[in-house]
């Protein structure tokens, strides 16, 4: 990891409720998911978590995936989706992403979209996929436009919907 203050940890899938234990988000909302439902998401097949953990096995960060798509119409005049004919694009969502409270700051929300981002190149493997989206709460849109997110006409009162396209990114590193 880039940052010197970035502890050295890995992902894990979340499977239990033990390894969640203690773990408080500066963001109520965003801790509550993670111990009230994440869980049951994971075992009605509706989102994925994923975990950032220090060598201890300390959860400090997680993330929680979802497919989605991204209707043509919100992502406005990008000249990268000319000639696409479908109403919508398929997409990747990251549905929650939060760190460990002392744990802002350090890098650790980076990290974790870049693991997202590995998972969607797997994902490109097998089955179409070209954004990976995200609702964005209010104050946050900063940190995901840094990673080159970019906002739909589509926002709403608590958070605004915001989208990568993954083609980018993939002809930057070609």
């Amino acid at each position: 990891m880039k940052d010197a203050e970035t502890p050295r940890c890995s992902v894990v899938p979340l499977i239990d409720e033990a390894q969640i234990a203690g773990f408080k988000s500066s963001n109520n909302e965003l801790t509550a998911y993670l111990h009230e439902d994440a869980l049951r998401d994971r075992s009605i097949l509706l989102a994925t978590t994923h975990l950032m953990v220090d060598e201890t096995g300390l959860a400090i960060g997680y993330f929680s995936l979802l497919t989605d798509s991204i209707k043509v119409r919100v992502i406005g005049n990008y000249t990268e989706i000319e000639g696409i004919e479908y109403a919508s694009i398929p997409a990747l969502k990251i549905g929650r992403l939060s760190c460990r409270m002392g744990y802002e700051g350090k890098g650790l929300g980076t990290e974790m979209i870049k693991v997202a981002l590995s998972y969607l190149y797997e994902i490109i493997k097998y089955s179409g996929c070209r954004m990976m989206t995200v609702d964005s709460k209010k104050g946050c849109e900063g940190f995901y436009e840094h990673l080159g997110f970019k906002k739909t006409s589509n926002n709403k009162l608590h958070f605004t919907s915001m989208y990568l396209d993954i083609s980018i990114l993939l002809k930057e590193q070609a």
